[in-house]
C-alpha cells in the first residue's frame, strides 16, 4: 500500500509540473480595496470580470482593465454567476 501511495504522489507531482509549464503571466491588474480576492468570473458576452472580496464584488472592464463598478454589502461572497439570457447575476 505504501508503494501505491508513493506512485500516486509521483504521478500527481509530475502532472502538476507539466501543467505549470503551459501557463504564462500576461499582465497584472491592481485591485482596489483591502485584503485578497476569492473567485473570479469572466463574462465574455459583456466583457466584464467579476472579482469577489469578503464584503464586495468589483467589476472590471476586460478591454480597459478599469474598475467600472462595485456591488457593495455582499458579506461572505465567494463567487459570482451571470445568466445573460435572464439579465441577472447571482
Amino acid at each position: 500500500m505504501r508503494r501505491l501511495h508513493g506512485y500516486a504522489a509521483s504521478v500527481l507531482l509530475a502532472s502538476a509540473v507539466l501543467a505549470a509549464g503551459s501557463y504564462k503571466l500576461v499582465k497584472t491588474i491592481p485591485m482596489p480595496g483591502e485584503g485578497g480576492w476569492d473567485y473570479l468570473f469572466a463574462d465574455s458576452d459583456n466583457r466584464r470580470l467579476y472579482v469577489s472580496h469578503a464584503t464586495e464584488v468589483d467589476v472590471l472592464n476586460l478591454d480597459t482593465d478599469a474598475v467600472v463598478g462595485k456591488i457593495p454589502n455582499t458579506s461572505g461572497v465567494h463567487g459570482i454567476a451571470i445568466a445573460n439570457d435572464l439579465g441577472r447575476g447571482f
